[in-house]
């Protein structure tokens, strides 16, 4: 288990992610806009109404690579099993799958307030 985790922080950096500043967390914030931007318009302008940007939301999912409770344990394993094959740009894809699963509800919700 210590030298999958040595390979994780090795292959993708992922000490960026806790070094002061974030940069990786940062970086990760920016692409999943853009890519919100592209994917779900409809929730980013939403969201953006509303106040939140993506530090307020997905802060959790990239300090904890989504192990925070976020998702389904097998459903977890199966994203790892993506990143391990792939590396770190698998959890902006689960993210915004995450954001477009639920983009109807939040749409919803707010207005009927």
């Amino acid at each position: 288990a210590f030298l999958v985790l040595v390979h994780m922080f090795l292959r993708d950096k992922l000490h960026n992610l806790y070094i002061p500043g974030f940069p990786s967390l940062m970086e990760s914030f920016f692409i999943q806009e853009k890519l919100l931007r592209r994917y779900l318009p409809k929730l980013l302008k939403h969201l953006t109404e509303l106040g939140l940007s993506s530090d307020v939301y997905s802060t959790r999912w990239y300090i904890t690579l989504f192990t925070g409770g976020v998702i389904r344990y097998h459903t977890l394993l199966r994203i790892w099993d993506a990143y391990f094959l792939c590396g770190y740009d698998v959890f902006f894809f689960v993210a915004i799958a995450l954001l477009s699963t639920y983009e109807s509800k939040s749409l919803i919700i707010y207005y009927y307030l």
